[in-house]
């Protein structure tokens, strides 16, 4: 009786995404959230819905990881409209998500300040990070000067090679 009620995240966005998308969505992202509590906004992940489809974003300003979901893959209720997950609330949701689990989708809604996540009996609700998000989009170049092909496995050896000098 003493506990605290979970709080209502009451907002005219929510949509629902296979578990198996979400947890790669986050995999492949979460790894370039900073870990600088200085710069905030660099510790959470964006989620961008639009036309587009969905996008996760993240960023500690020396690296950028982007992941996007095609619309047809989504059940969406709502505009256009984005949040700046914390990491470590997506560390958490990722360990709950079953990638297996086909029939139970995971439903999300956003407010202003909170989102919340139910997959199956569970939920995780989350505060939202306040701020703007860095332009990621001015650093992503439709065209490139040059292009350059090589063999995968010579670029991992030398990667690996010049990772033992590097800190």
């Amino acid at each position: 009786e003493e506990y605290p009620a979970l709080p209502e995240v009451s907002g005219d966005v929510s949509l629902d995404i296979s578990q198996e998308l979400l947890k790669d969505m986050v995999r492949t992202t979460v790894f370039s959230v900073s870990t600088d509590e200085t710069r905030a906004i660099l510790t959470g992940v964006l989620l961008r819905k639009d036309a587009d489809g969905l996008r996760m974003v993240a960023t500690d300003s020396y690296r950028l990881a982007l992941k996007t979901a095609s619309p047809e893959v989504l059940k969406a209720d709502g505009g256009d409209w984005e949040a700046i997950i914390p990491a470590r609330a997506l560390n958490e949701l990722n360990r709950m998500l079953d990638p297996t689990a086909t029939e139970t989708p995971v439903r999300v809604r956003a407010s202003e300040q909170q989102i919340l996540f139910e997959v199956g009996p569970y939920t995780l609700i989350s505060r939202l990070i306040e701020g703007q998000f860095p332009n990621y989009q001015r650093l992503l170049q439709s065209e490139t000067k040059w292009r350059i092909a090589v063999n995968r496995q010579d670029l991992l050896g030398a990667i690996k090679r010049a990772a033992i000098v590097a800190r």
